[in-house]
């Protein structure tokens, strides 16, 4: 899975960097990624170097990861509330 894995993330950095230049193309990026990670597997099935469930376990694994760093970048980019200063005590007037 290692080799599988370090192929797969530069076309993962293509598609986030592609994300981020052309914001409007989300939707294909994300459908073309989507795409070429199944004929991806399914190649490897049809040449019979893997086993049916290697290309499960693999897509599973990227499935992982993706969640993963996706909720990270999620609350990376949340605003934090700064906390407020307490305000300052009226003083008596003598």
């Amino acid at each position: 899975m290692a080799t599988a894995a370090s192929a797969g993330l530069p076309r993962g950095l293509i598609a986030v960097l592609a994300i981020r230049l052309v914001p409007a193309a989300k939707r294909a990026t994300v459908a073309a990624a989507a795409a070429l990670a199944v004929l991806v597997g399914l190649s490897r099935l049809y040449l019979g170097v893997h086993w049916p469930t290697d290309v499960i376990g693999g897509w599973l694994y990227g499935a992982a990861w993706l969640s993963l760093l996706a909720t990270i970048a999620t609350a990376m980019r949340r605003p934090r509330p700064r906390p407020q200063e307490p305000a300052p005590a009226e003083l008596p007037v003598s």
